[in-house]
Order: C-alpha cells, then structure tokens, then sequence
C-alpha cells in the first residue's frame, strides 16, 4: 500500500484496502494459482474485450462455480460502474464489494453453478460503463478465482497516519501485520481485540470498524482489504486469502490480511517479512543435487517458464533456458 492523498485511495495492487485522506492504504497479497480457469487470466481490448464506447465489456468465457476476483488496471476510473452478465436465464450470481480509485478497481463476483459457453449460450462478461467518464482508459482486466489460490501471502494493514509515533502510545494506529492468521490493528496505541467470522462489513461511522485480521475462515472478503467508509485519517486493510478489516477510527490502522499455504508441502509462513505488500519465496528441490535451492521471490506464476535471470536468481535450475544454453548447473552438493 501507499500513501493515501485523497479519501478512499492507496491500496495495494491485489486486493489492498484503500485508507483515508492522510492515513495509508493495506498492503495487497501476493498469490499463486496452478491453473488458469477461464481460458486466460489477462484480458485487454481487442484480446478478449470489446468496447462500445459507453462500455467495455468480456469475455464471453465459460466459468466454473467459484468466488472470481476482477481487477481493472487503467486510468480515471473512480466514477466507472461495473456489473457481470450471462444470456443463461438460469444461471445464477452476486457482484460483491467493489472498491476503486483513479487506476484500479476490484470486484468479485460468486458463481455458485457452472456458466457454459456453447451454441446456445455466449458464457459469462463483466462490464465496465464509462459513458459518462472523461478520459477513462483501460490497461487490462485481470479474472482470478480466489477459492482455488494453492499458495497466499497476506499482505499489512496500513497505518493511520505518517507520524511514526512509538508503538504503545496514544497516536499509534498501526496496522496488522499479514500472516496465516492477519494480526490486529491498533487503535490508540492498543491491539483491538476479537477474531473475523465469515465475511464481514464495517459501519461507516468514526471507530465503526472491528480491525480485525484476516483469518482461514472469515475477514472482509476473499481476497480483498477493506477500504475505509469513514472520512479520516485511517488505514486500510491488507489482502490476503481472507482481507482484513478497516477500524474507521482516526487514530487507527486496518487489520492484516491472513495466509494460505494448503497447496504446498513443507511450507511456513512468517509475519513482517517486509514493509507492506505480502511475500513468497519458494524452493525446488531436486533429489539428485542435495538439498532445496531458491527460485525465485516475490509474485511467481507457475504457468510461466523460468527463462529470465529475473526469474533464476539461483542462477542454475535446470528449468532455466539461460542456464541450460550456457551450461550453468546449480552447485554440488557435499553432505
């Protein structure tokens, strides 16, 4: 996350919470994804989506049942309105919580049936209306399903302000750091107390949000940070498999955003690895040169082939075009 210069903005890409005008947005999560469900993750105008100059609109998929996260990369899109449509009158879902500010805006839509695209049906479009929005320009559209994520990082919630004040003081309203379990925001110097229960919402009141971390079962939504309600100094939430919650309160941050890492085998997860957005690192291991080298840090996408020097920081996985044209093997290894 970021600083907030206006109400409502600063969030971290990938479900941060924005904060209020002088406090600090959530830190968005980082997150993984074995396999593509829609066809493609990544959408753009003429690749998938169509424009008719009052909307954009795509991309004509079929969908399996699921909770979808939709986030749209652009610029002046605070004033734009969304919604999802299917031509199967039968086919049932809900559009929850939308939060947006000048270049990104994040929706999610619950599919509790398969939508089909077939000689009768076109599948499932989300629709952008920009009709009456000067200078709307979109980057792209990115679709991930976020009850099928294999590996999260939470990311932390943001603070109230920007005045460093000592933890345990009066001013302190940090926020929750991400882990498995999303810690806490302070309000006032103090933790708040109390666990998220399913999905829940804060009152747009001053003070009128719980802080609460993101847990393996509740939080604000699925993937994404609450955003402030309430027009003050204040954090907003991290995101994370479960976001976390916003405190509302002036002198308070947002809750950390919870971890996932069900998908994966000897795997830990650690609070305040870094200053705001979630972090992964991951290892291969390969039986026949020793113990488990490192791959790569930060967001990682397994569909990817590991053919950078960005990506093979080991410098020597066998996954590694440039390694294998240059003959580079990882090191020996002696027990």
């Amino acid at each position: 996350g970021s600083y907030a210069n206006a109400f409502n903005t600063g969030g971290g890409y990938n479900g941060g919470g924005n904060g209020g005008h002088g406090g600090n947005g959530g830190g968005g999560a980082s997150d993984i994804q074995l396999e593509d469900l829609v066809g493609s993750k990544t959408f753009t105008i003429g690749g998938g989506l169509l424009d008719n100059g009052t909307n954009t609109y795509g991309p004509y998929r079929s969908i399996v049942k699921g909770v979808y996260r939709i986030e749209v990369y652009g610029d002046n899109l605070s004033n734009c309105t969304v919604d999802s449509i299917t031509s199967d009158d039968m086919a049932t879902y809900e559009i929850q919580e939308l939060s947006q500010s000048k270049n990104y805006m994040v929706f999610q839509v619950v599919i509790p049936n398969d939508i089909v695209s077939n000689g009768s049906y076109s599948g499932i479009e989300f629709r952008i209306f920009h009709g009456n929005v000067t200078g709307y320009q979109l980057d792209k559209m990115v679709v991930t399903r976020v009850d099928q994520l294999f590996l999260v990082a939470g990311g932390g919630g943001g603070a109230d302000d920007t005045d460093n004040a000592p933890s345990g003081l009066s001013n302190d309203g940090s926020g929750g750091a991400g882990g498995l379990i999303g810690s806490n925001a302070f309000i006032g110097g103090r933790i708040v107390s109390g666990t998220a229960t399913g999905p829940m919402t804060s009152s747009n009141t001053l003070g009128g949000g719980s802080g609460y971390g993101g847990t393996q079962t509740g939080g604000f939504r699925m993937g994404i940070g609450e955003s402030v309600t309430y027009p003050t100094d204040t954090g907003g939430a991290g995101g994370g498999y479960w976001g976390g919650l916003v405190t509302n309160h002036n002198n308070g941050g947002g809750g950390g955003g919870s971890s996932y890492i069900g998908g994966v085998i000897n795997s830990v997860t650690r609070s305040g690895e870094r200053y705001g957005n979630g972090k992964i690192v991951i290892h291969w291991s390969d039986s026949n040169n020793g113990p488990s080298q490192l791959i790569s840090e930060g967001i990682v996408f397994l569909n990817e082939p590991y053919n950078t020097e960005r990506d093979c920081i080991h410098k020597g996985a066998y996954s590694c075009d440039i390694c294998i044209k240059n003959g580079v093997k990882p090191p020996a290894y002696t027990p």
